[in-house]
């Protein structure tokens, strides 16, 4: 994969470098809260010119959800390496119909800095999940959602993040095998069954 030196001639957005004050003051700045009496300031909706969720997956030896976020550019993320910089968040969630509800999976987190040089920086992330299972002869395809928001967690399945974004694809759950010893259930059977036979 080719990468690119996105170096600090991108000045970085107001909105970027006091996201978190503004959110204080009005928590529907960028106008991402629904059916939210406070007004929007400047609408910005995922946003993924500084970090971008970019595939999802499902590890099913291990039961892992997965995903791989791209760091796209050198600075907007609060501080170099020496500071505490900011962290990247991403909420996983299951729906087995068809989007109608979301089960939460877990969100994990991890941090991201100010770094020169060849950029995108790829991160991987993954939660540990439960899935149902169903017999084998029956298809078990979930809807999975991930979202990725940069320095606030994601609240539930329909966050519209300000920076960052959503991905939804459909994977496998493995089916429990439906296997049948046949010598061994007649030999348990027979007995019994020629016990009560009516004479």
């Amino acid at each position: 994969m080719a990468t690119t030196d996105q170096s600090a001639e991108q000045p970085i957005e107001n909105e970027r470098a006091h996201f978190l004050p503004l959110l204080l003051a009005n928590p529907n700045y960028f106008g991402t809260l629904q059916n939210s009496p406070l007004k929007p300031v400047k609408k910005i909706a995922s946003n993924s010119s500084y970090e971008e969720l970019k595939c999802i997956g499902f590890n099913p030896q291990l039961n892992l959800l997965e995903g791989v976020v791209w760091i796209k550019r050198n600075a907007g993320y609060d501080g170099g390496i020496c500071t505490n910089g900011s962290l990247e968040y991403v909420s996983f969630f299951l729906s087995y119909d068809n989007g109608v509800t979301w089960l939460p999976q877990g969100t994990t987190n991890f941090p991201v800095y100010d770094v020169p040089g060849p950029h995108p920086l790829e991160y991987a992330v993954s939660v540990t999940i439960q899935p149902d299972r169903k017999f084998c002869f029956e298809n078990n395809l979930p809807l999975v959602r991930a979202i990725l928001s940069w320095n606030t967690p994601p609240t539930g399945p329909t966050t519209i993040p300000v920076w960052g974004n959503v991905v939804d694809t459909r994977i496998q759950i493995e089916g429990f095998q439906f296997i049948v010893d046949l010598p061994d259930l007649f030999r348990r059977l027979s007995p019994v069954w020629f016990r009560r036979r009516p004479r």
